[in-house]
C-alpha cells in the first residue's frame, strides 16, 4: 500500500508542475500522510515551479531547504549557484 500512495503523490506533483501550481505542490510535500522515504526530487520540482513563475526568492528558499534535508543531492548546488548569479536575484 505505501508504494501506491507514493505513486499518487508523485503523480499529483507531476500534474501540478505542468499547471505551474506551486502552492498545491508545497501542500503535498508538507503533508506527512504519504510514505515517501526521499523527497529530494519532488522538492526540486517545487523549486523549478517557483522558478517558472519567476519567483526566484521562493525558489531559492526551496533549494536551500533541500540542502538542509538532503545535503547529498547532486543537482542542488549547481542549481542554487545558477539562480544566485541570475539578474533576477541581484535586483
Amino acid at each position: 500500500i505505501p508504494i501506491e500512495k507514493e505513486l499518487i503523490e508523485r503523480s499529483l506533483v507531476s500534474i501540478y508542475s505542468k499547471k505551474i501550481d506551486c502552492n498545491k505542490i508545497s501542500n503535498i510535500l508538507d503533508k506527512n500522510e504519504f510514505a515517501i522515504l526521499k523527497k529530494d526530487d519532488l522538492f526540486l520540482e517545487l523549486g523549478r515551479c517557483y522558478a517558472k513563475k519567476r519567483d526566484v526568492k521562493k525558489s531559492l528558499e526551496v533549494y536551500k531547504r533541500l540542502l538542509v534535508k538532503y545535503p547529498k543531492s547532486p543537482f542542488l548546488t549547481s542549481r542554487i549557484k545558477k539562480l544566485q548569479s541570475s539578474r533576477k536575484y541581484n535586483r
